[in-house]
């Protein structure tokens, strides 16, 4: 009987692994087509089951059994709720004519991960990375870090950034995030992108700097930003006095005005 359970685990372990592994099925990104996968599985493993048991009698069920067999149909349900979730983005939302025109069966991470980040839709991104969407996908470079960050929206950019988002990833323009946050006059994203450690010194395709961007937009605060930032650096490097307090005072100040303003807008 003990050979009997183990030979059964030894076939439930093949078929998850060769499943997962080798033929993706969980990586299948219609929802038809994985619970498809679900039922083929199943079939798989019942009639090895049922073989098993007609040769040598009945066999009880061990809970490592169990445990595989409800992990494969969890990770299923995962993919098959993430890819139900870009229809409900885009319904929410509308369009967006960087983001080209997908068919819902067709989805994948960057498509919903896009939208949630365009909309500012943070339990949107948190049920992608439960189901193991990767967070730094790009699209001709483009992140949800750069959409996020384009579209002004504050929480979304937090949620990535403290979930491992590339804080200097480039797109096919070889803009960062920060040239992106500095070209829309957001403001607030520059202050978060600072604080986290951005590149102020990268330059894109046209040979820019985000401060250079902003100077060029008018954007008053968010040059002075820059400039508070520089200046605190150099301070620091040189003259070994900090000048955090200041700085935080002054992007305090900022921060507030244009969290304000934008409360205002909205």
């Amino acid at each position: 009987m003990f050979y009997v359970l183990t030979y059964v685990n030894y076939i439930v372990r093949e078929a998850w692994i060769k499943a997962k592994y080798v033929e993706r099925r969980f990586a299948i990104s219609s929802c038809e087509r994985a619970r498809s996968s679900a039922a083929v599985r199943k079939e798989h493993l019942t009639r090895h089951r049922n073989s098993l048991c007609g040769a040598v009698g009945p066999v009880h069920r061990s809970s490592s059994y169990s445990a595989l067999e409800a992990d494969a149909v969890h990770q299923v349900d995962a993919k098959e709720q993430l890819n139900g979730m870009r229809s409900n983005r885009l319904s929410s939302c509308g369009s967006d004519p960087s983001i080209g025109q997908v068919d819902s069966a067709e989805s994948t991470d960057w498509e919903v991960i896009s939208e949630a980040a365009r909309c500012g839709d943070v339990l949107g991104l948190l049920r992608c990375l439960a189901a193991g969407a990767d967070i730094n996908c790009a699209r001709s470079g483009t992140t949800a870090l750069h959409i996020a960050t384009r579209n002004g929206q504050t929480a979304a950019v937090e949620f990535l950034l403290l979930n491992g988002a590339k804080i200097n990833v480039l797109d096919e323009k070889l803009n960062t995030p920060l040239h992106l946050a500095a070209a829309e006059g957001n403001t607030l994203q520059v202050c978060q992108l600072l604080k986290r450690g951005a590149d102020k010194s990268l330059k894109n395709a046209d040979g820019v700097t985000p401060l250079e961007i902003a100077v060029d937009g008018k954007h008053a605060d968010i040059v002075t930003l820059f400039r508070v930032h520089t200046m605190r650096d150099e301070f620091n490097e040189e003259f070994n006095n900090p000048m955090d307090d200041t700085v935080d005072s002054v992007i305090s100040d900022i921060t507030r005005k244009a969290a304000v303003s934008k409360s205002s807008s909205g």
